[in-house]
């Protein structure tokens, strides 16, 4: 009964030979050319175009994620507006990222990627439906809730919901498997380490349900510490964030009441040490707005983190104390803000885009909602025709020379079996509107409805493996415009418009997918 834990299928390159690259397409399930298999997808790509200037492509082979993710902050600085007056940083906490900025980061360090917008600078090279590169299955077939990462040395890690930790070489190999949140083989249904990780430091951070983090040497997989944040934290697919020595985890204080069947969410933002796990700042939320799916991002002047609560409410608040530099005005006209599983995104522009639910009779509307970064002003909002299942992800679906766009997965998020729904199908779309307007810009997929009791691999005969997806992961948009993104169908869908029309043909070749069996988490 834990629901909707969505995972974000990360492109994530390494260093081929001279001529090429390789993006691996992390996903809830592996997949393998002959059969089911549990981690990653592998493709070859070509050369890199890099984010470094919000509308132009230049070389960003030195700079990691983080990197870009300040980069593009900056932006924000051009959106002229008041900012309220807030004391300066004393004690413990970041005074500014000059040296964040200078220092080496992972390739792909967090769930939303390294522009902070679930957007690439490579390009995969290849048919998804061709299959994986290479595979990899837990023995006990725990499943994973969330996304994986990929450091400067090309390498993947991967959480599993049993509390294993696993690092893969770039062709597959394992490196090494830290248990240390293990609950043993016996524990199939285990809601141990929900979420994904974060690469910080030479170090990769992980959250656990009793509230703890815990922070492992990403050369060795030895536990480095492992430090109480809360009481407890929810199974939701919350993810990590984190720069220059400092990370931030959602995790539930001793009073958090919830319903009677945990759903997730969490109300209180906790800022750690990297180094040894000290608790520098508590930012407790309200009770009636957890974070869900938590989903922040790094922006600077000042050093600030950005997210959205359950209820598309907006935030950013100061990195070195907790302060909040400014909180949004969430739905507007009166909406009532109902149950999602959206998030926030970071776009090139310097705005943050949010997805939310309202209530509308028996059944939930989405809101895709823009926010100015550096005032909290809302910049438009889009009422959408079906409930937001993912966050946003925001870039040029032309490639280079194509107009900013937010992409957004579309539908009912399958939960407990349900006939009726399951006759008429769980009906999804994949939607792009225009960054700076908020209006469809005409590109969309829709895929057959899902005629299925539970999301695709789902059995409520199978303890281990009761999932209960969103409909959509969030996307991933390469430097070519091609969005990458998983579905509660089974199918991994790559979208590219090739011919510039505006509009997706199956015909055409510009939807490909590649069924793996269990739905994309």
């Amino acid at each position: 009964s834990r629901r909707w834990k969505p995972f974000q299928p990360a492109l994530l390159y390494h260093r081929g030979r001279k001529r090429g690259r390789a993006v691996a397409a992390c996903t809830w399930m592996a997949l393998s050319r002959a059969r089911l298999l549990v981690s990653c997808l592998a493709l070859s790509v070509g050369s890199p175009a890099s984010l470094l200037d919000p509308f132009r492509r230049d070389d960003a082979e030195g700079l990691g994620s983080r990197e870009l993710c300040l980069l593009q902050g900056r932006t924000a600085r051009t959106l002229q507006s008041r900012r309220p007056a807030l004391a300066p940083c004393r004690g413990d906490g970041v005074a500014n990222l000059t040296e964040a900025i200078t220092e080496r980061r992972a390739v792909w360090g967090s769930k939303n990627g390294p522009t902070c917008s679930g957007e690439s600078s490579y390009s995969p090279h290849a048919d998804v439906s061709a299959g994986p590169a290479w595979s990899f299955r837990d023995e006990t077939s725990s499943i994973v809730h969330a996304h994986s990462v990929i450091d400067e040395h090309h390498a993947v890690y991967l959480s599993h919901k049993n509390g294993r930790l696993r690092k893969f070489s770039s062709a597959g190999e394992l490196l090494w498997t830290n248990e240390d949140n293990f609950q043993g083989p016996d524990a199939l249904t285990a809601q141990v380490v929900p979420g994904g990780p974060l690469l910080l430091g030479g170090a990769v951070f992980v959250g656990s349900v009793d509230g703890s983090v815990t922070a492992v040497n990403a050369t060795t997989g030895g536990t480095l510490w492992r430090a109480r944040a809360g009481e407890s934290s929810g199974s939701d697919g919350w993810s990590m964030a984190g720069i220059a020595g400092v990370v931030v985890a959602a995790v539930r204080p001793r009073d958090f009441a919830d319903l009677a069947i945990d759903v997730g969410g969490n109300t209180l933002l906790v800022a750690m040490s990297a180094v040894d796990g000290r608790v520098l700042w508590r930012l407790p939320l309200p009770a009636d707005e957890p974070v869900y799916n938590f989903l922040g991002s790094i922006v600077d002047d000042p050093p600030s983190l950005l997210f959205a609560t359950m209820a598309g409410r907006p935030y950013r608040v100061r990195l070195c104390d907790g302060a909040v530099v400014w909180k949004g005005d969430g739905l507007a006209n009166g909406q009532v803000a109902g149950f999602s599983t959206g998030g926030m995104a970071l776009g090139p522009n310097g705005v943050a885009y949010v997805t939310s639910n309202t209530e509308g009779g028996n059944a939930l509307a989405g809101v895709l909602s823009a926010y100015n970064t550096s005032s909290g002003a809302r910049l438009w909002t889009q009422r959408l025709e079906l409930p937001a299942s993912s966050a946003p992800s925001v870039g040029r679906l032309g490639g280079a020379s194509g107009r900013v766009s937010v992409v957004v997965g579309l539908g009912q998020n399958p939960g407990m079996p349900d006939a009726s729904t399951a006759l008429s199908g769980w009906t999804s779309a994949v939607v792009a509107f225009d960054a700076e307007t908020g209006v469809p810009t005409g590109w969309r997929y829709d895929p057959p409805p899902h005629r299925k009791l539970l999301a695709e691999g789902d059995s409520l005969l199978s303890a281990d493996h009761v999932c209960l997806p969103d409909a959509w992961t969030n996307a991933a948009i390469d430097a070519d415009g091609t969005v990458y993104i998983g579905h509660m169908s089974g199918n991994l869908f790559a979208l590219r418009d090739k011919d510039g029309d505006g509009s997706l043909e199956e015909a055409a070749g510009e939807v490909r997918n590649y069924y793996g069996g269990r739905a994309y988490q």
